[in-house]
């Protein structure tokens, strides 16, 4: 089936998965990559649950990091269940729109100047929304701008967990949000979308559907890693 129930409300995306469309459903132009989806909100919601025992003062940015989360599996199950622009943008600004919750979460934990901090990510979300819906080649520039996003993120927590504040539980919610996203990025992501052919017997195992269950792991172990690091040191 090559056209479905969206084909014409809008502008289409300008990626398309190897996952073909409108199979199994009218409704639904990639049927696993969108029900797949919903497992980052299902991860996001059990950790933003958990980070209800946080007191007030600390809890804004750990409640908005597993917000984040969840609207980014909200914006990837629309993008990979219609194909259209506006889609694809409900999904891939929030990816950066949560990278920055994430960084201001990470330089919260020594900052104490939490204001500022959150100013100047705010401000750098508002020029990236712009310089995105501006750019023609707006989904390069999503990729090279996350990819630093989440490489900061990873080395950072990394130096943290493995060098400053060396301890068993910092290092091992490390280690499974580092394997499960960015391996997962590795191992999953770009072969689908950059190495192999989309007729290639591997893509028959939907890669892409496996990498939102990785990255649904990836960025929700990030979020418990913060939480826990937050346990420590409130017990010191």
């Amino acid at each position: 089936m090559s056209d479905g129930y969206w084909v014409g409300f809008g502008a289409p995306s300008n990626v398309d998965w190897c996952e073909p469309n409108y199979v199994h459903s009218v409704f639904v132009a990639e049927w696993w990559n969108t029900w797949s989806s919903f497992a980052i909100v299902a991860l996001a919601i059990v950790v933003g649950v958990r980070a209800r025992r946080v007191p007030w003062r600390d809890k804004p940015r750990f409640a908005l990091a597993a917000f984040a989360v969840a609207v980014v599996g909200v914006g990837s199950a629309l993008f990979h269940g219609t194909l259209l622009r506006t889609a694809q943008a409900a999904d891939e600004l929030p990816m950066v729109y949560t990278g920055l919750t994430f960084v201001y979460a990470l330089a919260a934990r020594t900052s104490p100047r939490r204001t500022r901090l959150a100013l100047a990510l705010f401000a750098y979300g508002v020029a990236f929304t712009v310089a995105y819906v501006a750019l023609a080649e707006w989904f390069h520039f999503f990729a090279a701008s996350y990819t630093l996003l989440v490489a900061y993120i990873a080395i950072r927590t990394g130096v943290v967990s493995m060098r400053i504040e060396r301890e068993a539980g910092r290092r091992r919610w490390f280690l499974i949000a580092v394997l499960a996203y960015v391996g997962g990025s590795v191992v999953l992501w770009v072969p689908e979308h950059y190495v192999l052919p989309c007729d290639h017997p591997l893509q028959a195992l939907q890669l892409h559907a496996l990498f939102h269950l990785t990255s649904a792991v990836g960025s929700c172990a990030w979020v418990q890693w913060a939480l826990h690091d937050w346990s420590l040191s409130t017990a010191r």
